[in-house]
């Protein structure tokens, strides 16, 4: 596969990757949405469940209080970690949009120097008019 082949393929894809990073830019929105939501409800239900379980009087009712309490507490962690996951996805789709810039800019400033050597072999190859 020649230069030409090389350059039609990464001329194709680069609609293809746009697209894709749209979409992924639709879901990472919703996945941070869900995500901060869940840390919120979390974060309410733990603070809500600690005040019950500080006014309940030992027993079943307040065991039970207690564990919604460790249970939103594990959320609250999980959806955090969850942050985390997609400031990291973030960070590789950068690099990624990164390495297809610069790969759009090395093939086009290849075509462009092509189209000039083929410009200058044909000025070469044309007979002079001055004759």
């Amino acid at each position: 596969m020649g230069k030409m082949g090389v350059g039609s393929i990464v001329c194709l894809a680069v609609p293809y990757l746009k697209k894709a990073l749209t979409i992924e830019d639709a879901v990472e929105k919703v996945a941070e949405t869900a995500t901060t939501m869940a840390k919120t409800i979390a974060e309410v239900t733990e603070k809500v469940a600690e005040d019950v379980a500080d006014v309940l009087p030992d027993g079943n009712i307040k065991q039970e209080i207690l564990e919604v309490e460790k249970f939103a507490e594990e959320v609250d962690k999980d959806a955090k970690k969850v942050e985390e996951f997609i400031h990291k996805l973030d960070h590789i789709k950068e690099e990624i949009e990164a390495m297809g810039e610069s790969i759009m800019n090395a093939a086009g400033e290849r075509t462009e120097k092509e189209n000039k050597e083929k410009k200058k072999k044909k000025k070469k190859n044309t007979p002079s008019s001055n004759l």
